[in-house]
Formats: structure tokens, sequence, C-alpha cells
């Protein structure tokens, strides 16, 4: 099961997954991140960069207003890999692409250094 270690208002929220990989959700001032952690909490591998239309759609179209590190950090919590973790995230833009009528295409190396073998 996942847990929720670390969270700080509107920056950044860290959780440990079910399989023993953490992920940290981080909002800068451009884009909202999602990464695997590393030792010391250091960022290793990106798993994913939410688009600003998808944080748009999250403001303005659902209505969260303050926070979008605390509504994805409550999404993903759910999660207990890190493949499913990007899958998640996948799967939330796709929701959204879905709902406006945009086309959302997924890389083929989405999920590289993600699934271990």
């Amino acid at each position: 099961m996942s847990t929720r270690k670390t969270y700080k208002e509107g920056r950044f929220s860290q959780i440990n997954l079910g399989d023993g990989n953490k992920i940290l959700i981080s909002r800068g001032s451009d884009d909202t991140r999602v990464f695997q952690v590393g030792f010391l909490g250091i960022p290793k591998i990106k798993v994913h960069i939410f688009s600003d239309l998808y944080i748009s759609y999250l403001i303005g179209d659902i209505g969260i207003t303050n926070d979008t590190v605390e509504y994805l950090a409550g999404e993903l919590i759910k999660i207990d890999t890190l493949a499913g973790a990007k899958a998640k995230c996948l799967q939330l833009e796709a929701d959204m692409a879905e709902k406006k009528g945009y086309k959302f295409d997924v890389p083929d190396d989405s999920f590289d250094g993600l699934i271990k073998k």
C-alpha cells in the first residue's frame, strides 16, 4: 500500500509506493512533474511531466483553485508501482483530452526505465 511521506502545500508531495519505490510530485513555475526519487530524496528519473493544458483543466474545469499537487497526490497514492504511476498520469491526461475533444498521443518510450524485467 502506498503512503504519503511529505507534503508542502502547492509545492511538492512525496509518496512511498507499495513496491518500495518513491515518487515526488513537484510543482515548478513552468510545469508539474513526477519523478522517481533516489537516495536522500534526490530526483532520479522523470516519470511524467503534466501538460499546461491538463493543469489548466484542473483549475478551470474541475475547480481545483489552490493545490493541484494535493489532487495529483490523492490520485497517485492509489497506485502501488512505478509503472502504475506513469500509467495513471497518462490516464489522467487522456481522460481530460477525451472530455475536451483533444488528440492525446502516448510516446512509444513512455515506460522506458520504469518497468523492471
